[in-house]
C-alpha cells in the first residue's frame, strides 16, 4: 500500500491543497487522484511494479500564474509503503 503522510506546499493556503494537487501512478492499471485519495491509501499488487521495484510518483499542482511569485517553488512530500 502506497499512502501519503504529509505535504507541504509552502505559502500555497492550506485550505485549498486538495483542490490544487493531484498524483498520479502507472503501472499496468494507472492510479489518480487528490490528496484525500492518496492519504487513504492505494494498494496495488507487487506484481504490478516494474521490475526493480520502484514506484513513479507524478504530481500535478494547478495554481493560477497570477497567484505564483517569481522564482523557484519547492514543495515537501512524505508517503509510507506498508507491505500486506
Amino acid at each position: 500500500m502506497l499512502k501519503l503522510q504529509h505535504i507541504d506546499l509552502g505559502s500555497i493556503d492550506e485550505s485549498r491543497i486538495s483542490e490544487l494537487v493531484r498524483f498520479k501512478v502507472e503501472t499496468p492499471v494507472r492510479y489518480e487522484g487528490d490528496i484525500n485519495y492518496w492519504r487513504q491509501g492505494v494498494e496495488f499488487p507487487v506484481e504490478q511494479l516494474a521490475s526493480n521495484k520502484e514506484v513513479d510518483i507524478r504530481a500535478r499542482i494547478t495554481i493560477p500564474e497570477s497567484k505564483l511569485t517569481a522564482g523557484e517553488f519547492h514543495f515537501n512530500m512524505e508517503w509510507a509503503v506498508e507491505c500486506l
